[in-house]
């Protein structure tokens, strides 16, 4: 699997011919929009829908909230959590799925370390987790460490973040203890996670 990072809340994730994309931004976002296509759409927060583009392509499925839903023999469910959005309560979705033999989880855009109920007694061995560092509407570092290591995760990718230089970035690696360099993308496999935990990886925006 191939995993790229592509701001805000946006990643990527390709093994042979499937792709999922994580939040892809909509055209009110910053963010650079993508051109690439994706099997699946895994939407979190309404606040960045995706755009018609997304919408109108009939070989992609769209996943906006929490339930159970399989796609192309993929496997994912969502479960409810929460973020602000210029100072209003809005909600989230934490959404965990296996692809390419991994589990992978992505905590969206959420702000608190107070997980729903269904998503901590359903969740066992998670591979790789992909969480926001931001503050200001997504957790902030400190307390997004504590959280990623709380979930014992192989792999940590943090998102959110604008940059190396990224204080939030900085004040996360200061509290794993790690000096990283960026990766422009992550080539995983299943078998070079045996002997990981809470390893954490930096990725370029692409």
């Amino acid at each position: 699997m191939i995993i790229t990072y592509h701001g805000e809340g946006c990643v990527k994730l390709q093994y042979g011919e499937n792709t999922i994309l994580l939040n892809s931004p909509s055209k009110h976002s910053d963010a650079k929009q993508l051109k690439t296509t994706a099997q699946i759409h895994l939407t979190s927060a309404r606040v960045q829908t995706v755009d018609e583009r997304i919408n109108n392509d009939s070989n992609s499925f769209s996943i906006y909230g929490p339930g159970e839903y399989e796609v192309n023999g993929i496997f994912v469910q969502g479960f409810p959590s929460s973020t602000s959005w210029k100072g209003e309560l809005q909600n989230n979705v934490i959404y965990s799925f296996t692809f390419d033999d991994m589990k992978i989880v992505s905590l969206g855009y959420a702000d608190t370390t107070e997980l729903d109920t269904s998503f901590i007694e359903s969740i066992d061995a998670i591979d790789i987790l992909f969480i926001p560092i931001a503050g200001s509407g997504t957790l902030e570092s400190s307390a997004a460490y504590d959280l990623a290591v709380k979930l014992q995760p192989k792999i940590i990718i943090p998102t959110h973040i604008s940059g190396i230089d990224d204080d939030n970035l900085v004040q996360f690696l200061k509290e794993s203890g790690n000096e990283i360099s960026p990766e422009d993308k992550l080539t995983i496999k299943r078998k070079d996670l045996a002997e990981k935990e809470n390893e954490v990886h930096v990725l370029s925006i692409q």
